[in-house]
């Protein structure tokens, strides 16, 4: 995998084996898959995130109204992504490394549920040295979703 290179805000990748531990949790109460806002013409723009497994819904039609049909959409994929963003969330202890820092993107992929493979954002990053383990880098991730 290449290393990070924050010039072109690439991420380097992770695999199990690269791994000395990984915890992940899937968020389901206060997700929500779809969102709804209204539009001057009557209509209203919703938008469904297929990926949450419950039927919940964001519904701010009683909200002043956009313009056009694409920016109610817009508005509506942007409040679907605030309130889903951290839905799956992990920790993940590797060996240490000195370009895993808080803000990076960093690529999981080859791990047993596939949830857990993709893109993820480093929110936090601890770099400790323990007496058995030598130096170890723990990273607090969220998943990046599209």
């Amino acid at each position: 995998f290449p290393s990070h290179d924050r010039a072109q805000g690439q991420a380097f990748g992770l695999t199990p084996t690269d791994c000395i531990a990984a915890e992940f949790t899937t968020k389901v109460k206060g997700t929500y898959r779809t969102a709804f806002f209204p539009a001057q013409t009557g209509s209203s723009a919703s938008v469904i995130d297929t990926s949450i497994p419950n039927n919940d819904s964001l519904d701010f039609r009683p909200t002043p109204y956009y313009d056009d049909i694409n920016s109610a959409a817009r508005r509506s994929k942007g409040e679907l992504r605030k309130y889903n963003r951290k839905r799956h969330e992990g920790t993940i202890t590797i060996e240490g490394r000195y370009n895993a820092i808080a803000g990076i993107n960093i690529l999981l992929v080859s791990f047993r549920d596939s949830a857990d493979n993709g893109t993820f954002q480093v929110n936090q990053a601890t770099h400790k040295i323990t007496a058995t383990g030598g130096w170890v880098t723990e990273l607090q991730i969220r998943k990046v979703f599209s």
